[in-house]
């Protein structure tokens, strides 16, 4: 998948990605993802926390099974950087 940077916010934390081309073909048209970084004040443990959201916004093409996997793919990712930032 290639992916183009839409929008990159030194403000908000975030960035916004579109997927512009994908081969073999994705299934569906187009999908923007947004992730963004939260700054958590108060922990538990008295240290410095980031809470980070990832948000993928699907053209009308694309199936449920879709979204699910591409959920699933998220829960991934999130471990994957959780095991490199440990």
């Amino acid at each position: 998948m290639l992916y183009a940077v839409r929008e990159l916010s030194s403000i908000h934390h975030s960035v916004t990605l579109e997927m512009v081309a994908c081969e073999p073909a994705a299934g569906y048209a187009s999908a923007i993802h947004t992730i963004s970084l939260k700054s958590v004040t108060v922990t538990s443990d008295g240290s410095a926390k980031t809470f980070i959201s990832w948000a993928s916004d699907f053209s009308n093409d694309a199936t449920s099974e879709i979204v699910i996997d591409s959920a699933f793919k998220r829960q991934e990712a999130f471990a994957d950087l959780a095991r490199v930032l440990a």
